[in-house]
């Protein structure tokens, strides 16, 4: 997908958010801590993943937008991207990669 602004972006987020909030709540207790055959983590486990990914996503965004107001750099909404993040976005969306141990479920 092609983003156009800030607001795009939020708007995917909050789809994908709202898809997996909704497909949690049909997750059994049972379904949620079983480890699945051939799999390294619990749904509870990518869960838990998925929450201190979007938490350490968080703070790099704070450092950003803070670094950007400290250098008044104007907050419009509109940004444009290399090809070559566009490139590299797509490899990385289909490459299975390890956890780093500070993302990794307890």
């Amino acid at each position: 997908m092609k983003y156009e602004s800030i607001a795009d972006i939020y708007s995917a987020n909050r789809k994908i958010r709202n898809q997996l909030v909704d497909f949690a709540r049909g997750v059994s207790q049972d379904e949620a801590s079983t480890l699945p055959i051939g799999e390294k983590w619990t749904i509870e486990q990518i869960f838990e993943h998925l929450a201190l990914v979007g938490n350490g996503a968080s703070r790099i965004c704070s450092r950003l937008l803070t670094g950007a107001k400290a250098d008044n750099i104007p907050s419009g909404g509109i940004f444009a991207l290399s090809p070559e993040f566009g490139e590299r976005s797509a490899v990385i969306a289909v490459t299975k990669v390890e956890a780093p141990d500070r993302v990794q479920p307890t």
